[in-house]
């Protein structure tokens, strides 16, 4: 679901299922979802940016204590009003922690690479906050 409280701001869901036109904080994007495994898994934003490439946004590690439906809201905190393109995303993605999805390079082509030091130490970080 799509809300848009502004209605000089209409979030919309454009080509390739980016969903677009998201100027207004106080607008979100929620969803109603299936787990069938409980456990730990990493929730990974991957937005739309320049020529079809994706960046890709560790968000967050997340405990999912019961299988079934869940649901996920999402709010984007502030946006830059100088790139007058709005928040803009593909997809987000619970992946299974044990995957170890953000820190294998092979899952994303060099444009999309994280700096895995840089997310070593927010795992680090995430780890000691969680504990």
């Amino acid at each position: 679901m799509l809300d848009s409280t502004d209605s000089q701001s209409v979030i919309s869901v454009g080509g390739g299922g980016v969903v677009e036109k998201w100027f207004n904080t106080d607008n979100k994007s929620s969803w109603d979802f299936q787990v069938t495994e409980t456990g730990e898994y990493d929730l990974i934003l991957f937005s739309a940016a320049h020529h079809w490439q994706d960046a890709v946004t560790y968000v967050a590690r997340v405990q999912i204590a019961k299988a079934g439906k869940q649901y996920l809201s999402l709010t984007a905190l502030k946006i830059n009003p100088e790139k007058n393109q709005g928040f803009r995303f593909r997809s987000i993605k619970l992946i299974p922690k044990s995957l170890n999805y953000m820190n294998n390079p092979e899952n994303f082509s060099p444009a999309q690479r994280p700096h895995m030091e840089e997310m070593e130490e927010f795992n680090r970080k995430l780890e000691t906050i969680q504990n």
